[in-house]
């Protein structure tokens, strides 16, 4: 969704495979837990 619109549809594997809105948000994510989780093994 942006500004309360639907800005993509479709089944997760839909979604990434477009590289689109979705695709940031999950990469985004993704390599924010990768990050977070080296972190807590050198803590």
């Amino acid at each position: 969704m942006e500004r309360g619109r639907i800005i993509e549809r479709g089944s997760h594997q839909e979604l990434l495979a477009k590289r689109g809105y979705y695709y940031q948000l999950y990469t985004m994510q993704w390599r924010r837990r990768e990050s977070m989780s080296v972190l807590e093994k050198h803590a």
